[in-house]
Order: structure tokens, then C-alpha cells, then sequence
């Protein structure tokens, strides 16, 4: 019964996705997903940071993640701590923010994704735990030994791994 409902959850979500590709979207909400990518490909990383504080979710997760191809600026670094430290921000907006200060290495975010998994939703719970695994610091790391017997079997999985 297990198999079946997984099948059946499978094609529900391929079909889902299919039906998402396949309808055209207006420019309205396209206009901010077409953007960021020309504004990644031209390294602009003023317009990248212009675009965290859009009025869309989608968008400011967007430009989060398109600072992460560019290298670090002071601005870009204050720009994506306080998104992370935004409480009325969308999870996932945060963790994209989180994400790009990993990748960039900003060892002072850790304290800001720390509290920042004090709110958040499991998802988001779980990329804010691997940003503090790419970032390395020692309070990132003694944060992720304290979610090696986390509720969230994936989250406590997965610190175990990121602390041996």
C-alpha cells in the first residue's frame, strides 16, 4: 500500500509540474524571473541587492541566489543578514540568504542563521543548518552538534554527518 501511494503522489507531482510548464506566465510575474538572470549574466550585483528588497517572495529568493555567482560586497553581506534576520521575511527567502552567505563564507552570519532557526519551518530549518555546516564556524558547529537529536529526523540525520 506504501509503494501504491508513492506512485500515486509521484505522478501527482509530475503532473503538477507539467501543468506548471506548461502554462504561460503573464509578464507581470514573469517580469522579475527574467530579470535576475540577465542582471546575474551582466554581474550587477547593485541591482541583484536593489532586487532583495522586491515585493515578491519569489523574486527576493531570486536575487539571493543570484548574488551567490558574483563575489562578495560589503553591501551585499548587510543586505542578505538582515533578510536573514527578518522575521516577517518568507522562509525560504531566508535560507537563499543564508545560502549565499555560506557561499560566500561570512563567518559573522552565523549568529543571525542561529536565530533565524529559532522561527523557521522545517525546509528552511534544514538549508539554514547546512549554510551553518558551509560557513564552519565554532558556535555554527556547536549549534549543529545541538541538532544531532533535533525532532526533525532529516535535520538530525544530516547534522550527525555534518559534525563528524
Amino acid at each position: 500500500m506504501k509503494h501504491r501511494t508513492s506512485s500515486i503522489l509521484a505522478r501527482a507531482a509530475a503532473a503538477a509540474l507539467l501543468f506548471f510548464f506548461s502554462v504561460p506566465l503573464s509578464a507581470a510575474h514573469a517580469g522579475p524571473v527574467r530579470a535576475v538572470p540577465r542582471t546575474v549574466a551582466k554581474a550587477n550585483s547593485k541591482k541583484l541587492v536593489k532586487g532583495l528588497a522586491h515585493k515578491r517572495g519569489y523574486a527576493r529568493e531570486l536575487a539571493a541566489r543570484g548574488l551567490a555567482s558574483l563575489p562578495s560586497t560589503s553591501e551585499g553581506k548587510s543586505a542578505l543578514v538582515s533578510c536573514v534576520e527578518r522575521s516577517s521575511e518568507h522562509d525560504y527567502v531566508r535560507a537563499a540568504c543564508a545560502s549565499t552567505l555560506a557561499s560566500w563564507k561570512v563567518k559573522s552570519a552565523d549568529k543571525a542563521i542561529i536565530s533565524a532557526m529559532s522561527d523557521a519551518d522545517a525546509e528552511a530549518r534544514y538549508w539554514l543548518a547546512e549554510a551553518l555546516h558551509r560557513i564552519g564556524t565554532r558556535e555554527a558547529l556547536g549549534h549543529l552538534n545541538s541538532l544531532t537529536s533535533d525532532s526533525d529526523i532529516y535535520l538530525a540525520t544530516s547534522a550527525r554527518e555534518w559534525v563528524k
